[in-house]
């Protein structure tokens, strides 16, 4: 599995409790590439105060930035 597809924030654990006993779950969230966009979206979307680029123009910005940090990543 690529880094980009790793899961950023994984959660496994295993419910306890009458209705729930000795059921595991578990839990990927967001990937790595959604999670640095996300938050590349916002800062993209802190520095456009009037809105000139737009929610496509942002997101595809984002998406970016997210890919050179993860390509960096696998650099070092």
């Amino acid at each position: 599995m690529k880094n980009a597809d790793m899961p950023a924030m994984p959660l496994d654990s295993q419910a306890e409790g009458d209705i729930a006993q000795g059921y595991r779950y578990s839990h990927t969230g967001l990937t790595k590439r959604e999670h640095f966009a996300a938050l590349a979206m916002n800062g993209l979307m802190s520095m456009d105060i009037k809105g000139r680029l737009g929610p496509r123009a942002t997101a595809a910005g984002a998406v970016k930035y997210a890919d050179a940090l993860l390509e960096a990543l696998e650099d070092s």
